[in-house]
This record gives structure tokens, C-alpha cells and sequence, in this order.
């Protein structure tokens, strides 16, 4: 596998960052055709059916919701491509992601809900819950696990480096939120400029997001196969 992880009994968050910056350059073209995808289902919803109108919006919302999930699914093939130092074409990874599409889109939603219901409790269980269930999308993909499979096992790969999992996730929360939030800023002034950028920003880092999630997946898995083998 193409990856500078460590292989002894210690857990790092940079060498999963600066991996998965060296496989984004690497794959770059690939990459952004998929980040480009993942903007457009986000996009293309909201031009066709506008935001203002009740009924229209969320006709919008849930599609590019269902739009987005497949482009998600399709990052998570590719990256596990790239990791084991293959190529990948565009096609074929939008054309497997059909296969987990629907259990995929369940453990998310499922995420999210259970989520955000944590932070309306006190924000201090949703950040428990967004830590310890963080891979369970990407395990449906990874390890092929079922709905309660999936966050069980996700759980069981957090819960002995939680702390450094939720900084890993504090992290990737900053680098996707800030930039998005200042670019925000230019919708007050300047709507269309700011929904470009906007939207530029998303192509970009969509791309880096997945595979260091991913890049997660292999760092845990590889750190409990190495204490596996030496209890």
C-alpha cells in the first residue's frame, strides 16, 4: 500500500494529512473531476428548482443531498484506489458506488441525525457521537459492513485513540469550515461572486476531506492489526 503510516503501536494524525496531500497531487486531474462533480450536485439542484420557494426547496435539498452521497461514494472507491497505488477511472467508480448506494446514504443520514440531536443536547455528545461513528460511511465501502455493523465497528476502531480522533476531526471540521465561511462573506456583498468561490472552495477540499478520512480508516486499521499481533 502506497502510504507513510506508522506501523508500531503509536497513532499520528500528520503523516495521514501529508499522505493524503501527496496522493491528491499525484491523482490530481482524476481527483477534481470528482470534486467538480460533487460541486455540481450541489449546485445544479438549487439552479433548477431555486432556494425561495418552500416546496421547490426542499425538492432541491433532497436532491442534491442524494447527489452529493453518490459523488461521496465515488471519492471513497477512488481513494481506496489511490492508496493501493492504482489508477482509477471516473466512470467505473460512479458506476460501483450504485452497488452500497442506499445503505451508504442510510448510515449517513442515520449519522447526521444522530449527530446533530447530540449537539442540541449540549453540544458535548454530538462531538462524542461525530467522533466515535466518523468512519462508519466509509466502512459500508471498506470493510462492506452492514447498517448496525458499520457503527459498531467504527466505534471499536475510535474508541482506543479517541482523543487523537477528535482532534483529527477538529481538524478537518477547520480546514473545511474556515475558508468556506470567509468566502460566505461575499454573499452579503457580493452573492454571485460569493456562491462561485463558494463553490470553488468545495471542489477543491472535497476531494482532501474524503481521502484523509480514508487515510484514517487505514492508520486505525493498521494500528490494531500491530497490537493484535504483539498481545
Amino acid at each position: 500500500m502506497n502510504s507513510n503510516f506508522n506501523h508500531d503501536d503509536t497513532f499520528a494524525i500528520a503523516p495521514i494529512l501529508t499522505n493524503a496531500m501527496d496522493l491528491y497531487k499525484q491523482h490530481f486531474r482524476p481527483l477534481i473531476s470528482l470534486g467538480l462533480l460533487f460541486g455540481l450536485s450541489q449546485l445544479i439542484p438549487g439552479v433548477l428548482f431555486g432556494q425561495k420557494n418552500s416546496t421547490f426547496g426542499s425538492l432541491s435539498f433532497m436532491l442534491s443531498m442524494l447527489g452529493s452521497n453518490w459523488v461521496s461514494m465515488g471519492l471513497v472507491y477512488a481513494s481506496i484506489k489511490v492508496y493501493k497505488g492504482k489508477s482509477f477511472d471516473l466512470k467505473d467508480v460512479m458506476v460501483k458506488s450504485f452497488d452500497k448506494y442506499w445503505l451508504y446514504l442510510a448510515v449517513n443520514l442515520t449519522f447526521m441525525m444522530v449527530f446533530l440531536m447530540g449537539i442540541l443536547l449540549f453540544v458535548i455528545p454530538g462531538i462524542y457521537v461525530g467522533t466515535i461513528f466518523l468512519l462508519a460511511d466509509v466502512l459500508v465501502i471498506l470493510e462492506r459492513r452492514q447498517f448496525m455493523a458499520a457503527f459498531q465497528r467504527s466505534a471499536r476502531l475510535v474508541k482506543s485513540q479517541f482523543v487523537k480522533v477528535l482532534q483529527f476531526s477538529l481538524l478537518i471540521t477547520c480546514i473545511f469550515l474556515i475558508p468556506t465561511m470567509v468566502l460566505r462573506s461575499f454573499l452579503q456583498t457580493n452573492p454571485q461572486l460569493g456562491q462561485t468561490l463558494y463553490m470553488v472552495c468545495i471542489i477543491f477540499i472535497m476531494p482532501y476531506i474524503v481521502l484523509t478520512q480514508v487515510g484514517l480508516y487505514y492508520q486505525l486499521f493498521a494500528l490494531e492489526k500491530n497490537i493484535g499481533q504483539n498481545s
